[in-house]
């Protein structure tokens, strides 16, 4: 993958995330359990290519000292919390993104295995 700028780098490697959330297409689905459906697609991710998924939060994780890339980070955070808002309201969006997050940089800083009875039980605690 070639990439240009930092942002230009951020935009294409943030895509992979919502590359996955878009190929389950499931957040429209009333019928399906949302909290099971977020924990499938975090351990789909984090199961997937480390480096990359290691390299993506390392882009989206320099905002912090470069503010030129903070609205990509945002955007990452509002589109899924906007797939998310289709199913609950845009608060508990945020929240969940949020929470999906943590368990994220947990699994990746401490190399740790992803739990995902914790990471569906925990999104259950905030879905009404």
């Amino acid at each position: 993958m070639a990439f240009g700028t930092k942002e230009s780098s951020t935009r294409q490697v943030n895509a992979g995330f919502a590359k996955v959330v878009a190929a389950r297409g499931s957040f429209q689905d009333p019928a399906l359990d949302l909290a099971d459906e977020l924990a499938g697609l975090l351990g789909e991710w984090l199961a997937g290519d480390r480096g990359g998924v290691e390299l993506e939060y390392e882009l989206y994780l320099a905002a912090l000292r470069n503010p030129a890339l903070r609205p990509v980070a945002a955007e990452w955070r509002q589109e899924l919390s906007d797939a998310l808002a289709e199913r609950v309201d845009p608060v508990t969006a945020r929240a969940l993104v949020a929470l999906m997050d943590g368990i994220s940089l947990q699994v990746l800083l401490t190399g740790g295995v992803y739990d995902a009875g914790y990471a569906r039980e925990m999104p259950a605690r905030l879905i009404p």
